[in-house]
């Protein structure tokens, strides 16, 4: 473990602190480097990271120098900050954290409060794209908006909405209008929005605070007829027709269709703002895009497949992801965060399942242990469940009772890491 992550890792145990006053004092202090970048401010609830993925790769096709920040990691902890998808380096990292790290000691000695994880990540990804000179940085709200660390970007390029769901409900707010109301603080006056088609509730929002402030709205228009969609499972590629352009990606769930197409939105919209961008940049930059997690094929034969639905939303995308790759039947490896509504996923998934293995996220206070997540299964469902603490051997224990048919793992996205270098390795 290189000696930034170890730093980074020793703060965990600060939490989770909403608020703006420590973020808004460390970048004060750095002379606000987000002052000097080019942004695009993306918020949301499932979605945002694809998004992000998309958009980055059709801006760095174009030739851009794009800087991207996302959360949390989930193949590497590295990810979270990279430049037209390289990651930093421990060495860069630490270059930047040696500058930042003196200014919070102070900043807790005067009674101020030491920052956060989050928040020290966020500053470091600011610091990081001035000192690349990177030409636009998207950056990605770590949770909700009107209190995200994120949130302190006075004249965005863009800000974006991709899917408004229920999520993180003990912090932004029990109803869908809440959440919305939360997440589009991230709205400033007279800046570009734009927003994929959003249930009735999320929208009504958008378009109040747009109008409030004198923002100019843009709706990204998804609907694709189904003949138009083809996700292909052995090919691992998704391929749609939008607009009288056929696009191809790598990213397969079926969801991806309404991501792609907002990154096609923003896209244009930029192009009409002075980037440079063709429609052959589009193309190429769909094609290309990675974002492993997400409706990832492992392997085609037999079929394994990660997927990060960790909320009600995105298990109900993952079922339509299923039912477009003809999955009637599949062993799921599940693993849950004692805070998600995990009942709610289990009641959209289960229908597919023949048998589930439940697992849990090593380490980790939040993870919902394996035994009760099985127990709870056993109660409520007549299915086979094998309950393995560990997520490498629950690997081995699905792959065994599916004998041949998929195996789905998904629930949290802390988990698919393991369970992904688990199942590759024993083929490598």
């Amino acid at each position: 473990m290189g000696s930034a992550l170890k730093y980074l890792n020793e703060l965990n145990a600060l939490g989770s602190k909403p608020g703006l006053v420590r973020i808004k004092e460390l970048l004060g202090r750095l002379d606000n480097p987000q002052d000097d970048l080019c942004t695009v401010h993306v918020s949301g609830t499932n979605g945002k990271g694809s998004f992000c993925a998309y958009l980055s790769s059709i801006l760095t096709d174009s030739s851009y120098s794009v800087g991207i920040f996302t959360s949390p990691a989930v193949m590497d902890p590295y990810e979270i900050i990279r430049i037209n998808n390289t990651f930093i380096t421990d060495e860069k990292l630490t270059e930047v954290l040696d500058i930042i790290a003196p200014i919070c000691n102070d900043m807790e000695k005067e009674g101020i409060g030491h920052p956060t994880r989050f928040e020290i990540e966020t500053a470091a990804a600011f610091m990081y794209f001035k000192m690349q000179g990177c030409d636009i940085c998207i950056i990605e709200c770590g949770m909700g908006g009107k209190d995200d660390a994120t949130n302190v970007i006075a004249k965005p390029e863009c800000c974006v909405f991709t899917s408004i769901s229920m999520d993180h409900m003990e912090y932004l707010g029990s109803t869908l209008k809440d959440i919305a109301i939360t997440k589009s603080g991230i709205i400033t006056p007279g800046s570009l929005v734009i927003s994929t088609s959003q249930d009735p509730a999320a929208a009504g929002v958008i378009e109040k605070v747009c109008y409030d402030r004198d923002c100019d709205l843009i709706i990204a228009d998804n609907k694709v007829a189904d003949e138009d969609i083809t996700l292909d499972t052995r090919k691992r590629e998704l391929c749609f027709v939008y607009d009288g352009c056929r696009y191809v990606s790598k990213l397969t769930g079926y969801y991806q269709v309404e991501n792609a197409i907002l990154a096609i939105t923003c896209a244009k919209a930029l192009s009409q703002r002075g980037f440079k961008i063709s429609s052959d940049n589009i193309v190429n930059g769909i094609a290309s895009a990675v974002n492993p997690g997400r409706f990832e094929i492992l392997s085609d034969s037999p079929l394994f497949i990660i997927d990060g639905a960790h909320n009600k939303d995105a298990a109900n995308k993952l079922a339509l992801s299923l039912k477009a790759a003809d999955i009637k039947e599949a062993v799921f490896i599940f693993a849950f965060y004692k805070d998600k509504q995990f009942d709610e996923i289990l009641k959209i998934l289960l229908p597919f399942a023949r048998a589930v293995v439940a697992t849990e996220t090593p380490g980790s206070l939040r993870a919902l242990p394996a035994i009760n997540l099985a127990d709870y299964i056993k109660e409520h469902y007549d299915i086979k469940v094998i309950c393995e603490e560990d997520a490498a051997k629950a690997v081995k224990s699905a792959e065994d009772e599916a004998s041949g048919l998929p195996v789905i793992a998904c629930g949290t996205l802390s988990d698919l890491a393991i369970i992904k270098k688990t199942f590759l390795g024993d083929r490598s």
